[in-house]
């Protein structure tokens, strides 16, 4: 052994190890006092960066939770609300079942639609102020926005839509429909020598027949409210005994289309004289026609039962929508086209419903057609009645029943007692013998069983029925001129004028038949197919924008352009129709008038035909809430009054409150469908919530078994480093001793 005194390596090698036991007995107490195994970056440099990865999952996990929580709440508020919206619909639906009680009168009928008038805003209060976070739920903004240039149309959202943009919207008519025509009964003078004398429109009420009862009371001895409602709205005004017809038609008129009234502006109610009909004896009434086309222009009129019957209010033109087509065009020119006879497109866009208001100008009338036959071959048949036989001959034509009758009549004049009537749409012919010795026996021999008219061979006793081939009835109108208060010569022209605002046409109608026997045996019918088909294919050879269609019991004229279109110039054109009656002679310029209730005016269309159309969709939208970290977007349509179709319900009729209960019915399907998407969405969210809860933990696992310590083991290692630092110690202490051996040695010397 070699003994030194400058350098002496055992006790800097015990010196060293003790240092590192010290530095390791550091570490164990660091690990220990903090829990981590990794407190550095020197700890576990790989360690580090994937335990800080897992770190960063688990704590995106856990927001997720968060989100998906507030998702979970957002959707119990929507479909809380929802259920609101729900209870309400079913008290709609209850009030128009009761609405279809026949006994209810106007009083109760006005009940039930301001009950549902109250609901109807509580639909759109919930729709509107239905929030989360300030955030609207059901209005419709959370699937996007959507805006038009016109105030004739809005967008309604009903989910999200599939494409964002600009559209051009483009509405054209394919059928006309027309408006709601009523009026009142007729109206006559109460005194008794005047008792069938038409009242005038300045009589006073109280000078009328029609306001006292049976007893001869004024139904009027004290003021009364008329209430008319429509388009989701009702307006009052009061009348008196001194109220005229004319001052009731202008209140009427007030009431339908002022601003402060229904809102129908193209609305028209006025007194109908003899001045009017142009037929001695017909007129004395109040006319009443909506300004707008449809069903959703109808309008009611209601007052107290006794004043109600005075009244007597009936309809003379059922209201039909009209059928358009709607078509969208993007940007890159691509079209989709819809067709509905309503306000309402649907199925043009994905997420997207677009209601509107544009009208089409229209002239109407509000009679004139019938139902009658085509003879495609003559027909012929021999009656015999007491002595005298006729042989009966009907020419191959279109026929009214009436022309029918006609026809038998004058070739049956020989046959005393003979008379051929229209009974229930069949011709009855009865005999009644004038010679007691004669009976009352009709014998019918000659005619063919395949016969069109559906006359019988055989012998009758008093009267015998046709029984006509359903098969030949057609749809037009008599040419017939004759009556004891009209006489028309035969060859009269009928004529209708027809202008668009640019193009004047003057369409030969037809012309008269007479009672002349030549006359009465021609086929006396218009068919209204072939008078449509002619009408429609003169106006447009003449470049006129107007179109003939028939509308219920009658026809009308309208305008081919709904509203004002612009031109790809910017130029503007205007549905525009102007229709006047006119005859060759004056006799008949009158009865043509009454006998189609069409009269000569000019009407202007509302709205516009073509608009644009602006959507934008959400940011972004995940139906089941769970995008990568557990993002929520959801979309939700409208579920507002207007959105449902329920902002105009009536249940002030009993066809209205039919109409309501199928509008509510459709609106309880699509809020059923709404809360059915968000419940669906809702358990998506709680199955993604466990789901999320199970990740978020093995995340934080397996952070946990790189960063965390394992405090047995590092006891273990603390144990044994203190007992490796006590040694090291004293064996430092030892060592360093040794020297002093040397210095013993240097003693000796």
């Amino acid at each position: 052994m070699v003994y030194r005194i400058n350098n002496y390596s055992l006790s800097f090698r015990a010196l060293e190890s003790l240092g590192t036991t010290n530095s390791r007995l550091e570490k164990s107490v660091e690990r220990l006092s903090t829990g981590l195994r990794i407190n550095s970056a020197a700890d576990d440099p790989m360690g580090l960066g994937l335990a800080e990865r897992l770190r960063l999952q688990a704590r995106a996990l856990y927001q997720s939770k968060l989100n998906t929580q507030n998702g979970i709440s957002l959707l119990q508020t929507a479909d809380t609300a929802l259920e609101g919206t729900h209870e309400t619909l079913q008290r709609m639906r209850e009030l128009a079942v009761a609405a279809l009680d026949g006994t209810l009168t106007d009083t109760d009928r006005l009940e039930l639609q301001s009950e549902v008038n109250r609901l109807r805003d509580d639909l759109n209060r919930i729709a509107w102020n239905t929030e989360f976070n300030t955030m609207k739920l059901l209005d419709g903004s959370r699937s996007g926005q959507v805006s038009t240039s016109t105030p004739f149309a809005q967008g309604i959202l009903t989910g999200t839509p599939s494409v964002g943009g600009q559209f051009l919207v483009s509405i054209a008519l394919v059928t006309a429909g027309t408006s709601q025509a009523q009026q009142t009964q007729t109206f006559t003078l109460k005194a008794a020598s005047a008792s069938t004398t038409l009242a005038q429109g300045t009589t006073q009420l109280q000078s009328i027949a029609q306001f006292y009862d049976g007893g001869g009371n004024f139904v009027l001895a004290s003021p009364a409210t008329i209430t008319v409602s429509g388009n989701g709205k009702t307006s009052s005004f009061t009348i008196d005994g001194s109220t005229t017809l004319n001052t009731l038609a202008a209140a009427l008129q007030s009431a339908v289309a002022g601003t402060a009234g229904l809102g129908l502006t193209e609305s028209r109610a006025q007194y109908v004289g003899t001045a009017q009909t142009g037929v001695a004896g017909m007129g004395g009434y109040i006319e009443l026609i909506s300004g707008q086309i449809g069903t959703s222009g109808e309008i009611s009129v209601l007052a107290s039962p006794a004043v109600a019957t005075s009244l007597g209010f009936s309809t003379t033109r059922t209201a039909t929508s009209n059928l358009v087509n709607v078509t969208l065009q993007d940007a890159y020119g691509t079209l989709s086209t819809v067709r509905t006879s309503t306000d309402l497109a649907v199925g043009l866009l994905s997420g997207v419903d677009l209601q509107f208001t544009s009208q089409a100008a229209q002239i109407a009338g509000t009679r004139g057609l019938t139902t009658g036959l085509y003879l495609s071959a003559a027909q012929t048949f021999t009656i015999s009645a007491g002595e005298t036989s006729v042989g009966v001959t009907i020419a191959s034509g279109y026929w009214t029943f009436e022309g029918l009758a006609r026809r038998i009549n004058n070739l049956t004049t020989t046959i005393s007692g003979m008379t051929t009537v229209v009974d229930n749409g069949e011709l009855k012919i009865t005999f009644t013998s004038t010679v007691a010795s004669v009976a009352s026996t009709i014998n019918i021999t000659g005619a063919s069983a395949a016969t069109t008219l559906g006359v019988s061979n055989g012998t009758f006793s008093g009267f015998t029925r046709t029984s006509h081939r359903t098969s030949a009835e057609t749809l037009g109108f008599s040419r017939f001129y004759a009556s004891s208060t009209t006489s028309v010569a035969d060859g009269s022209s009928a004529r209708f004028t027809v202008s668009d605002g640019s193009t004047t046409v003057t369409y030969s109608a037809f012309t008269t038949l007479g009672t002349a026997a030549a006359s009465l045996a021609t086929p006396d019918m218009i068919a209204f197919s072939a008078f449509q088909a002619s009408v429609n294919a003169t106006l447009a050879a003449a470049g006129v924008q107007v179109q003939v269609d028939q509308v219920g019991n009658s026809f009308a004229f309208t305008s081919k352009l709904v509203g004002t279109r612009t031109l790809p110039d910017g130029t503007e054109i205007n549905s525009f129709v102007d229709v006047s009656v006119a005859a060759s002679t004056a006799a008949l310029q009158g009865p043509l008038q009454f006998q189609f209730g069409l009269y000569a005016g000019s009407d202007y269309g509302t709205g516009d035909a073509t608009f644009s159309l602006f959507i934008a969709k959400p940011r972004s939208a995940s139906p089941t809430g769970l995008t990568g970290i557990g993002a929520f977007q959801f979309d939700i349509g409208s579920m507002s009054a207007t959105a449902l179709g329920l902002d105009r319900l009536d249940l002030t009729t009993p066809k209205g409150a039919q109409n309501a209960i199928s509008l509510i019915d459709r609106a309880i399907d699509k809020v059923s469908s709404q809360r059915a998407k968000i419940g669906g969405w809702q358990n998506s969210l709680e199955s993604g919530l466990r789901t999320l809860g199970l990740q978020h933990i093995n995340a934080l696992d397996a952070e946990s078994r790189i960063r965390d310590a394992d405090i047995a083991q590092e006891v273990v290692e603390y144990t044994r480093n203190s007992l490796f630092l006590e040694s090291g110690t004293a064996i430092l202490a030892q060592a360093n001793l040794l020297p002093g051996m040397v210095m013993k040695l240097l003693d000796n010397m």
